[in-house]
């Protein structure tokens, strides 16, 4: 099974994670494979690019974080240091520092030019599922299946806040672009917004779904794996509201592929992703079969 699908940031290659133990590369604009990244000996969990793209990142079920060269297909480390599996990997802002999210309930911060760690971030009392820097990478944020979101200073591994609330396992956490603000996704079938200085909700989202993917676009709209998510922030205690997805291309669960609200392409139960990326026109989906398909859209074929 495929488990996670990124783009790199120029947007010239895509990158697969896959139970197959490998990482695969492919040319967005074709669809060919540009190279199979072979080094891990379980489940890949996560995949992602350095900030400039030099390098690629993999979270495995064999409890490592690996570097590796894209152009070349060659490793460039392997980081160890966890005890259980690792669920999510990230590179901060500037490119010097890899955040590890693992099972083992830490955060391990390394050196992806030596390899060695510098710093354990202990305090979640369950399976870590997500790590993210601040735009600035003064902060890390966390999210565990301890119903929390921890938020860390990076330079000195000490806690700055823990973020309550939520009624379930957190799934993802990402920081808005001014790094005021957090989101957290969970599978109490919510969305929370928090004010970074102030450790509270500033709005509640119900979703009615498990959201897995947060990604803000801007302040107001956050994109996620059930489309465009838009806020309505309030800067003062906890507001509730239903959720709205408004443009976008994104799939929904009963099949239907839909640009701008419309429905425009319907998929098969055995064509249908288990996650999904989105780039300008390009949709990119993972299935549960281990293939990856990219579907280009034309704009002036629809009425938008």
């Amino acid at each position: 099974m495929v488990t996670a699908v990124v783009f790199s940031p120029d947007g010239k290659l895509v990158a697969s994670a896959s139970g197959d133990c490998t990482v695969r590369l492919w040319d967005p604009a074709t669809g060919e494979s540009c190279g199979v990244l072979k080094g891990h000996s379980y489940n890949v969990n996560a995949v992602v690019f350095s900030p400039d793209g030099k390098l690629v990142a993999s979270a495995s079920w064999d409890t490592t974080v690996r570097l590796w060269d894209p152009a070349t297909g060659e490793s460039c480390g392997v980081l160890k240091g966890h005890s259980h599996i690792v669920n999510a990997v990230v590179f901060s802002p500037d490119g010097k520092l890899v955040a590890s999210a693992s099972g083992d309930c830490t955060v391990r911060l390394w050196d992806p030019v030596t390899g060695e760690s510098c710093g354990v971030l202990k305090g979640h009392s369950h399976i870590v599922n997500a790590v993210v820097f601040s735009p600035d990478g003064k902060l890390v944020a966390s999210a565990s299946e301890d119903r929390t979101i921890r938020l860390w200073n990076p330079a000195t591994g000490e806690s700055c806040g823990v973020l309550k609330g939520h009624s379930y396992n957190v799934n993802t956490v990402v920081f808005s672009p001014d790094g005021k603000l957090v989101a957290s996704a969970s599978n109490d079938k919510t969305v929370r917004l928090w004010d970074v200085i102030q450790k509270t909700t500033i709005e509640e989202i119900h979703t009615g779904a498990s959201i897995r993917r947060l990604n803000f676009t801007d302040r107001i709209q956050l994109d996620t794996d059930w489309g465009m998510l838009t806020l309505t922030p309030q800067l003062h205690p906890s507001t509730s509201t239903q959720a709205t997805f408004p443009s976008s291309i994104y799939v929904t669960h009963d099949g239907w592929v839909t640009w701008n609200k419309k429905r425009i392409l319907f998929l098969p139960i055995d064509y249908r992703p288990s996650a999904l990326q989105v780039k300008d026109n390009i949709l990119v989906m993972k299935h549960r079969s281990g293939c990856v398909t990219f579907t280009h859209f034309n704009p002036t074929a629809f009425a938008l």
